[in-house]
């Protein structure tokens, strides 16, 4: 029997909800209602505020307090009448339907996830590769573009299990992605990623657990664009960045695939127990390399790419208290993608013996986050939360000949609001949050151009540049309605909506609404 996206999602749904019915046996077993266990598990102390130590599996022992599993269905609506990524196109419109879990039961905790999204991805444009922020910049694309189906896939899983002082988790996750056109340029791109993790920790004094993790990742894709008009096709291009293309494989060279795998690991330290207060610390490195690879020459090696990632947490959270919790996070990260491109020899029967090498693409990004919360519970079950956040991001991005550069700094802000509160059978849950995002010193260095193929490589550049140049400002607001008249289950709907306006002008608008069971 041959195992397709199809028939792997039903299986892994069918896991999934099988043990997410274990884990309502667990929470009778806990002696929580379905609401005491939203409360316990989502207020802001409890949901992402620790956030990077759970990239350690056996640290996921004390994801949540409790038990919880939902099931949804719905849908999103993007649009922005300025892409703010002109190889991302303008918005998208998609339906899905997910399952996540989360079980807590005796010295043990289980988590999933399973989605599947399908949909319209629109107005694509200069790139006809899928996963464009993971394989930037040696995508293949052309001036045409237009709308692309999409069909994706993922399923994720994980166990900790803990014994005494010890605690041991592995998990891992699977994503699979089918992008295509039905009319010229017709891409068709396959995409699998395939994520493992193993960590362990154990307890160091009273307080806290100390703990470490190792991941491995391998990614492929396969890129085949196609153009059935006879009377003529435009250009595919196989770029290089910064409005560059590799000059000598222009033409109708359309299949390509991407070889990618990365590796790294994390430590961590965090408190032993679910919901206690006090510090959490966390570094993570990956390193994440790929090749590019020109099927339509005999299997060429055009391009590699390697990227360091390091990304560091330390957080603090008071301590339960009767009414109030209250903490302070600082995030930072590093990133250094690097793009190295092979030169080649004169063609012997469809052969090109590579002949050098040159490092010539760079991009560096450094981000800084400095962010808190307050939290107060009422008498009668109600929370409300504040979350600021300040930070700083500063981009600089690279291509050696002809020379090309973009500068970017950006300084960010945003405040959400929360509430959740109980009203009978109902458990109301509310957010609003704005954000502002001012420009400082943007600058691009482009070389003088005389061609109009020049000229028209450079427009995704200026749109690009354009929004990161941008000052910007938005808001969002979500509200969520449980519906229970029984300890264990209820029904919910869910809406969000998100506004955003920059200063080239532009505006964008999301839309996303989903229907669910939780138990």
């Amino acid at each position: 029997m041959t195992l397709t996206p199809t028939s792997i999602m039903r299986y892994y749904l069918m896991t999934v909800l099988f043990f997410s019915f274990l884990g309502l046996h667990a929470a009778d077993a806990d002696s929580l209602s379905l609401y005491g266990r939203m409360r316990s598990n989502g207020t802001t102390a409890e949901s992402g505020f620790f956030s990077l130590v759970y990239d350690n599996p056996a640290m996921k022992y004390v994801w949540h307090p409790s038990t919880l599993n939902e099931l949804r269905a719905g849908g999103e609506y993007i649009h922005e009448e300025q892409p703010s990524l002109a190889e991302e196109g303008d918005g998208r419109y998609m339906g899905f339907v997910d399952v996540r879990s989360f079980i807590r039961k005796g010295n043990s905790s289980l988590w999933g996830e399973a989605r599947y999204k399908n949909g319209k991805k629109t107005g694509r444009r200069w790139n006809e590769t899928s996963d464009y922020l993971l394989l930037y910049p040696y995508v293949m694309g052309d001036t045409v573009g237009g709308d692309l189906k999409s069909e994706q896939y993922y399923f994720s899983g994980g166990y900790a299990y803990r014994k005494g002082s010890y605690t041991i988790g592995a998990e891992g996750s699977y994503g699979a992605d089918i992008e295509y056109r039905n009319a010229d340029p017709r891409p068709k791109n396959l995409t699998g990623d395939l994520y493992f993790t193993i960590g362990m920790s154990w307890k160091t004094g009273n307080h806290y657990a100390l703990g470490y993790s190792l991941h491995a990742r391998k990614y492929k894709q396969t890129n085949d664009l196609q153009f059935y008009n006879e009377l003529g096709v435009p250009n595919i291009y196989h770029f290089t960045g910064l409005g560059t293309d590799y000059y000598r494989f222009r033409g109708a060279k359309g299949k390509s695939f991407y070889k990618g795998r990365s590796f790294g690991g994390s430590v961590n330290l965090s408190p032993f127990d679910a919901g206690e207060g006090g510090f959490a610390v966390s570094l993570l490195y990956d390193h994440f390399s790929f090749d590019k690879i020109i099927s339509s020459l005999n299997e060429l090696p055009m391009a590699s790419v390697g990227e360091h990632d390091l990304r560091g947490e330390i957080a603090w959270r008071s301590s339960k208290d009767r009414f109030s919790r209250w903490g302070m996070k600082l995030e930072a990260a590093f990133t250094k993608r690097t793009g190295t491109e092979n030169l080649f020899g004169d063609a012997s029967g469809n052969i090109y013996p590579q002949i050098a090498e040159d490092e010539m693409y760079m991009n560096r990004i450094r981000r800084g986050v400095l962010s808190g919360f307050y939290e107060y519970m009422y008498r009668s079950g109600t929370v409300f939360s504040i979350i600021p956040s300040i930070g700083y991001t500063d981009m600089n991005t690279r291509y050696v000949y002809p020379r090309r550069e973009m500068e970017i700094h950006r300084l960010h802000s945003q405040l959400m609001l929360k509430a959740m509160f109980p009203c009978g059978h109902w458990l109301l849950r509310g957010e609003l949050g704005g954000r502002y995002v001012a420009s400082l010193t943007p600058e691009l260095q482009l070389p003088a151009v005389e061609t109009e193929e020049a000229k028209k490589l450079n427009q995704p550049v200026y749109g690009n540049y354009g929004y990161l140049a941008a000052n910007q400002a938005g808001f969002q607001v979500a509200m969520r309605g449980d519906y229970s008249r029984h300890k264990a289950y209820g029904l919910f709907l869910e809406l969000r909506y998100v506004y955003g306006h920059d200063t080239r002008p532009s505006a964008a608008n999301s839309l996303t609404a989903s229907v669910g069971v939780a138990f």
